[in-house]
């Protein structure tokens, strides 16, 4: 069965819709208000929310649902879940806790014969939801909703997606779908990744795993697509296992098995957060890897030496039967720190003539005569001719803030240090 009803329901029920600040039904009632589809409350009480009509139980909506939405506490679950397979539900999102998380699988076993017996979806329980920034759907309670664009993000931690979407604002990175599993009673990652790979909304697939049902399906799935796959795994160490454990109630398997399994396959495991964010940024604006020639030019020799030196095994050499060699000898290519947009433009209309690279890094400080909004413009005249995946370090946040705001705008990802600019060409080779 299609996972769309969770990504592009035409109508919602929020079991425990609530008015009142700080409980979950509030901010779900608040994120889903750009919805277009139709809203319906359930609230036990059956008081008004906002001037809108709520229903004691889903018993009293007459009208067909395809998205449910269950945040009332876990004791209620069982009574919410049989409404539905009296109305006929199909798909629910349980965002009640109070599970597996804290032992109680005799709860779970009563979800489970309900939900096999009545052939009903459902994510979770103790579950964060989805988001589907194409349709104007965000059903989590994180503070704020993403920007929009063509990543994926799959996740066993629901409050992990609060942090990225407010990284998302302020980074330039955007997203198609967000989906947390929760303790992943039923949907797991195998179904949400095969959904994602045929989603034409997303490019990049993103995936934080505590643990997987069946890892010979999921690797066979890395390996069929040819959307890049960028994993991030958790419970690398025996404290990190324990707490995996204790969030979801499940056990983390071996870290080194699983690296060795995804890089095999073809995924990209990264083992930090932010490397992971920003490799996701960088393949949904750039190809996928094509190469570890990479060509560096610089206006500052000593930066430019101190990146080549972070990046081990990658090709830098890579100029040395080009005609540009005769011109720039070395790589990095050092265009001198009095270098204005004019110099720039010079060099970059050689290099677009030439194929002997894959990545190009750009870094530049502050110099005073460095005219740098000039610069930038040069550099999107570049890229818009260009295939060669691209990066910018701009060294000075501060100096450059406009140029950055210019570049970013135009898709061109940037970076204000050397070392996270170079963990990501250093990530991008390691499959």
């Amino acid at each position: 069965m299609s996972l769309s009803q969770f990504f592009y329901p035409k109508s919602i029920a929020i079991v425990g819709a609530s008015k009142k600040p700080g409980k979950v039904g509030h901010t779900l009632v608040k994120k889903l208000f750009n919805f277009k589809g139709k809203i319906f409350y359930v609230n036990a009480e059956g008081y008004e929310i906002f001037g809108k009509k709520a229903y004691k139980n889903l018993k009293e909506i007459n009208e067909k649902v395809d998205l449910v939405i269950i945040a009332v506490p876990a004791i209620v679950v069982k009574q919410v879940l049989q409404d539905c397979a009296y109305k006929n539900f199909k798909n629910c999102i349980i965002i009640s806790s109070g599970f597996s998380d804290i032992g109680r699988k005799d709860r779970e076993n009563e979800i489970l014969e309900i939900i096999k017996k009545n052939k009903i979806r459902i994510l979770g329980p103790n579950n964060f939801g989805v988001v589907n920034t194409h349709f104007n759907l965000d059903c989590t309670f994180a503070r704020l909703s993403p920007r929009k664009g063509n990543v994926a993000f799959a996740s066993q931690s629901g409050a992990l997606w609060s942090f990225i979407a407010d990284y998302s604002k302020k980074n330039n990175l955007g997203f198609s779908k967000f989906i947390s599993f929760g303790d992943m009673l039923d949907i797991d990652f195998n179904e949400a990744l095969e959904y994602l790979i045929n989603d034409k909304e997303t490019k990049v697939i993103l995936l934080y795993i505590e643990t997987l049902k069946n890892g010979k399906i999921f690797m066979d799935l890395i390996k069929k697509t040819k959307k890049p796959v960028i994993v991030i795994k958790a419970g690398k160490t025996e404290e990190g296992k324990k707490a995996a454990h204790s969030h979801t109630g499940s056990l983390a398997g071996s870290y080194e098995i699983y690296k060795a399994a995804c890089r095999q396959a073809g995924a990209y495991f990264i083992k930090s957060l932010n490397e992971s964010l920003d490799l996701a940024k960088f393949l949904s604006k750039n190809n996928k890897n094509n190469g570890k020639r990479t060509l560096i030019l610089t206006n500052a020799g000593g930066p430019g030496v101190l990146f080549a030196d972070l990046l081990p095994g990658i090709d830098l050499s890579c100029h040395k039967n080009s005609k540009l060699f005769l011109s720039y000898p070395d790589n990095p290519i050092d265009v001198l720190g009095d270098a204005d947009s004019s110099r720039f433009k010079e060099v970059l209309s050689k290099i677009k003539k030439e194929n002997f690279y894959n990545n190009l890094v750009i870094i530049i400080t502050p110099q005073d005569m460095t005219d740098d909004m000039n610069i930038a413009e040069e550099i999107i005249n570049f890229k818009k001719e260009s295939n060669v995946n691209f990066i910018c370090c701009l060294l000075g946040e501060e100096s450059f803030k406009h140029s950055i705001e210019l570049l970013e705008e135009n898709n061109i990802i940037c970076f204000s240090e050397i070392e996270r600019a170079a963990k990501l060409i250093n990530n991008l080779h390691k499959i």
